[in-house]
């Protein structure tokens, strides 16, 4: 690559980076904005969890307390609940997730259950607070560290708290003094937690159930009542729920664990009706308050409450919150326009990335034509390089990869686009923002690979002389008797090297001379090997198209 195509790839690369950094950097705005955590009864008081921030609201939505948990010293994520005492119950994390963490999250993927051996204060773990001093000591250092999510729930009567390690698939149970008492495995991403009727009452997420069991430390989490709730093909992991007398609510998520469905279930697993989600979309806690059920909307960060028969009462409005919510928005819409701003740059800079790469390639072939089986060339250094070929009497094949380099990539560029254009059709109704980032990532990796695999493939050559082969591969040049080749599905094998030469109709050199001068000399012809040997044989040379497909294979269904 010299000239102007070094300036033009170096200016695409840089434009394409730095469209696709102000994409991440909007996106990244849009995920640090606040949103609704958890919602708890105190006393007469109900909890919302914002941010860092607890609010605590009175039955007429009037502000009676409020907590930043930077005043406590601590970084708060996820659950937390209350001691009959007053006391706050929360989890500490000095860092957030890393980015093999967030991806874990996203693909729900378990993790192992991990110890803390350390009991300094300050760590990650559980802290048991004060809120009158606002002084907070670490709480069962015999707990395991939370990787990812948890619910934890406290029973009243006796200050026992339950914990649902969600991605490590196990349950506790803890003293209020922080001394575990009992633990049990054996579920799938256990969520939701509460205590009721003697029961402790599970969300158990990827067994698509809502479980009853046994709060006795002997019998601790043996089960003795479930239900499955799988309403439709699509909304099938509950991971949300609030009892309600004798019903209970649910939570309902789609695979992407959002996109939820509200219906009330009996005890026995009846359902009953579904709640008629006019304001949210992706509804996240709940809670019943002053007999309405309350839902809060992750997305938007607005509350719809709803009546008892699942009809919905319109939005739940806090004053005290009404500021905050109203710099969420602005943050949230500057972080848009700067996502949407470099999505926009991103694709254009795509688009004009092909065109430029089309038409410099044009322009190339007119000055900078590769060998043919004619010997012609227009370029001095290739036509005094075939001089020299021509005495030493080879014949070269000619690559039909470079005879058809420019169908070629116009016939890739619009094959491609269909099935991309298809992933990105099927995503979009759930994520716009999702959909499109899966769109160009797919896209740009395929581009990539046919990118390489077309700049490979446009680099081999053969050439005959006699009963000896000519082999230009990976730029080095491999000189190789007509009965030291084999050939094996498509491919030509000479000690530690091997050529794809295509089979049927797609072959890579030109047929009848392929054929006439090669295939039909060649005497070890290993086509009877099956095709595991050959593939491990491509594997261990590494040869590109066959690491490539395996690659492509694997990230596509990866993706999947």
């Amino acid at each position: 690559m010299k000239g102007r195509s070094l300036h033009v790839a170096i200016i695409i690369v840089t434009a394409a980076l730095a469209s696709f950094i102000v994409w991440q950097t909007g996106e990244q705005q849009k995920f640090a904005i606040d949103n609704f955590g958890f919602f708890k009864k105190q006393q007469d008081n109900l909890v919302v969890q914002y941010g860092q921030k607890l609010f605590w609201l009175d039955a007429d939505k009037q502000l009676t307390r409020e907590l930043d948990s930077n005043e406590l010293g601590l970084k708060v994520v996820g659950d937390y609940d209350f001691f009959s005492n007053g006391d706050l119950l929360v989890y500490h994390r000095k860092q957030p997730l890393t980015l093999l963490g967030n991806i874990k999250v996203y693909l729900r993927i378990s993790s192992d259950k991990l110890t803390n051996p350390s009991i300094t204060e300050g760590d990650d773990g559980f802290y048991r607070c004060q809120l009158l001093n606002k002084q907070c000591q670490r709480f069962g250092y015999q707990l395991p560290l939370i990787e990812r999510g948890f619910r934890v729930v406290i029973n009243q009567t006796d200050d026992t708290v339950y914990l649902a390690d969600t991605s490590a698939f196990h349950l506790y149970k803890i003293s209020q003094y922080g001394r575990l008492l009992a633990s049990q495995a054996g579920f799938s991403f256990p969520n939701q937690l509460s205590v009721d009727s003697n029961k402790l009452w599970l969300a158990d997420t990827n067994h698509h159930s809502i479980v009853a069991m046994s709060l006795e430390t002997d019998s601790f989490a043996s089960q003795l009542s479930r239900f499955e709730t799988l309403p439709d093909e699509i909304h099938q992991f509950p991971h949300q729920f609030v009892l309600s007398g004798d019903n209970i609510w649910v939570n309902i998520a789609d695979n992407s664990m959002s996109n939820g469905l509200i219906q009330q279930y009996n005890r026995g697993g009846e359902l009953i009706t579904t709640a008629e989600l006019q304001h949210i979309s992706d509804p996240t806690s709940m809670l019943i308050w002053q007999n309405n059920l309350l839902v809060a909307d992750f997305i938007t960060a607005q509350i719809e409450q709803f009546n008892l028969k699942g009809q919905s009462l319109g939005l739940f409005v806090i004053p005290a919150l009404k500021e905050l919510l109203v710099q969420r928005e602005r943050q949230w819409e500057k972080g848009q326009l700067i996502s949407q701003s470099g999505q926009l740059a991103f694709t254009i800079t795509l688009i004009l990335g092909f065109i430029s790469a089309w038409k410099l390639d044009a322009k190339g072939r007119k000055t900078d034509r590769p060998f043919s089986a004619t010997g012609q060339s227009t370029n001095t250094e290739q036509q005094a390089d075939l001089e020299q070929i021509n005495e030493l009497g080879v014949e070269w094949l000619t690559n039909n990869a470079i005879k058809y380099k420019r169908k070629i990539y116009k016939i890739a560029f619009f094959y491609m686009l269909p099935p991309v254009s298809l992933f990105f059709a099927i995503n979009v109704e759930f994520d716009l923002n999702q959909a499109i980032y899966s769109f160009v990532t797919v896209y740009m990796f395929l581009a990539l690979v046919f990118f390489y695999l077309m700049n490979y493939l446009t680099r081999l050559k053969i050439g005959v002389d006699g009963d000896k082969v000519h082999l230009y591969i990976r730029g080095k040049k491999v000189v190789a008797g007509l009965d030291e080749l084999t050939l094996s599905i498509g491919y030509l094998f000479y000690e530690n090297n091997v050529i794809p030469v295509g089979s049927g109709h797609f072959l890579l050199f030109e047929r009848e001379k392929l054929q006439a001068q090669l295939l039909s000399k060649i005497i070890n012809n290993d086509a009877s090997f099956s095709s595991d040997r050959v593939n491990r044989r491509l594997w261990k040379l590494k040869e590109p198209i066959f690491v490539s497909s395996l690659l492509v294979f694997m990230v596509l269904f990866f993706l999947w």
